[in-house]
């Protein structure tokens, strides 16, 4: 289970991240929308997208950052229902395997509702703007590539951060 749930969180945010790097109005508005930021704003402005395609990407963003919200809310009440089961004296384990099926269940869909999104923008850019979306990509994946491998030298061999 925890191998499928992965390749679930993995294509959910994989989705997730084509979808921020065109969904946000900020490069129209000049403003940085959250929680996409600035660096997003600049792969929208590089891609050119017409004001069709901002308004699909607008809306792209605006269902993400509300369930983004929502997921975040549900997240809390699961923490509380946690700590309440903490408490007991002993765990209902069926109770938390369904906490944990239902929330695997509820990024499934959402990264599903996302690309569904995302595959009809994509279906609207046109090729220069599909090339210039691969290499601002990669040019991304490049960077936190980088970045990962700056602080894995402060980790130990499984990942734990050493004293400082």
């Amino acid at each position: 289970m925890s191998a499928i749930r992965n390749v679930i969180f993995a294509i959910g945010f994989s989705t997730l991240g084509a979808i921020a790097a065109v969904g946000t109005q900020a490069a129209a508005s000049g403003h940085h929308a959250r929680p996409f930021g600035p660096s997003m704003a600049r792969l929208a402005a590089s891609l050119d997208l017409t004001d069709d395609q901002q308004a699909m990407a607008d809306e792209m963003r605006t269902e993400a950052k509300e369930q983004m919200q929502a997921h975040r809310d549900e997240r809390t009440a699961s923490k509380d229902a946690l700590k309440a089961m903490l408490s007991q004296e002993s765990m209902d384990a069926e109770r938390v395997h369904t906490m944990i099926d239902d929330r695997i269940n509820e990024m499934s869909g959402f990264a599903h509702d996302m690309a569904d999104q995302f595959i009809a923008l994509h279906a609207t850019l046109d090729d220069d703007q599909r090339t210039q979306l691969i290499e601002t990509m990669e040019e991304a994946a490049e960077r936190h590539s980088a970045r990962r491998s700056r602080h894995s030298d402060e980790r130990g061999e499984r990942g734990e951060r050493g004293e400082r």
